[in-house]
């Protein structure tokens, strides 16, 4: 498991998963001990400014499984590193699970999500890209609004925001 203290540079952020060459390691020991550890955690990654992809071999936290031997003592990290800047779009709102036999007036009928994207992928981005619904069966105690909910964003957005918190109606 990373043990990771990263600062990035303004404007930069990690793509992606971090990477570590090896999913496993082997431990040797008793039972008893080897039953005791549930992952074994790298010593604290600690980089500052970051602007640049990583690449660091860093060593195993062994300190507290001194009853047992563990192989690789270190493991080699990477990730990507890039630009990221933040965009804004417009997204229509659906509603959801609504009776056939209720009719209902919305406001607004769009919304405005932030999203958090590399510069790479700016661009790229889409309205269709996000779904933002509203469940009509959580209106209880005859409340008139609906709370958007995002439930379909890009695989290569990190932070996603929607700026209206409530969605107002009317049944007709």
């Amino acid at each position: 498991q990373l043990n990771k203290a990263i600062n990035y540079a303004s404007g930069f952020d990690v793509k992606g998963p971090f990477k570590l060459n090896t999913d496993s390691v082997k431990i040797v020991g008793s039972a008893i001990d080897v039953n005791k550890i549930e992952f074994i955690a790298t010593d604290k990654l600690v980089l500052k400014d970051v602007k640049t992809a990583i690449n660091k071999t860093i060593k195993l936290n062994t300190a507290n499984h001194n009853k047992v031997k563990i192989y690789p003592e270190t493991v080699t990290i990477s990730a990507t590193i890039t630009r990221f800047t933040e965009g804004t779009i417009e997204v229509p709102v659906t509603i959801i699970n609504k009776p056939n036999a209720i009719t209902i007036n919305y406001f607004p009928k769009t919304v405005m999500v932030s999203y958090y994207v590399d510069l790479e992928s700016y661009n790229t981005i889409k309205p269709t890209d996000f779904i933002v619904e509203c469940n009509y069966l959580e209106t209880k105690n005859n409340k008139t609004y609906l709370v958007p909910k995002i439930t379909k964003i890009p695989k290569f957005v990190e932070r996603i925001n929607l700026k209206q918190k409530r969605i107002d109606f009317i049944k007709l």
